[in-house]
């Protein structure tokens, strides 16, 4: 028996830096962020990582999508309230909520994060360059969080993922 397409719902939000396409599902939790330049980039992580889906044109849930609004207002706390559902390993799961918690402002660096995961064998950098990651937070959230919030230890000048 074939599996059923995972029901979700597309939605586009304008933001001051473009619109920014928002992928939820039935349970109103933000599966994926993306922007309208990268639609065919954000359909391909969504099969990749749902198997097949039907995608609904729908509005996201108001909660979504004044957080976003907000965070775009220069309140950064925002996207902290916003319930993610992304599916990856126990591992990526690790990393996610450790990026999460990472404030607004703070910076922090790899070997301080794998310390925290307790497995320095484990290289969180090399995970955070990987396109999967951005399904981790929003992307307007993963450029502050991880491009400005992590750092290698040994060029603290030189900020890490995506530069």
């Amino acid at each position: 028996m074939a599996k059923q397409p995972t029901p979700l719902t597309l939605d586009r939000l304008d933001t001051p830096i473009g619109i920014a396409l928002l992928v939820t599902n039935h349970g109103g939790a933000l599966c994926a962020l993306d922007w309208i330049d990268y639609e065919e980039r954000l359909l391909t992580l969504l099969r990749r990582y749902y198997g097949t889906v039907e995608l609904t044109e729908n509005s996201a849930p108001s909660e979504i999508r004044s957080a976003l609004s907000r965070y775009f207002d220069g309140d950064l706390d925002q996207l902290d309230g916003i319930t993610c559902h992304i599916p990856g390993t126990p591992f990526q799961n690790r990393i996610w909520t450790a990026l999460r918690k990472i404030p607004a402002g703070s910076t922090l660096s790899y070997g301080t994060l794998a310390a925290q995961l307790g497995d320095a064998r484990r290289r969180p950098c090399q995970w955070c360059k990987s396109p999967e990651c951005g399904r981790a937070l929003p992307s307007a959230d993963r450029r502050q969080r991880i491009t400005h919030r992590l750092w290698r230890r040994h060029r603290p000048q030189t900020l890490a993922a995506g530069t």
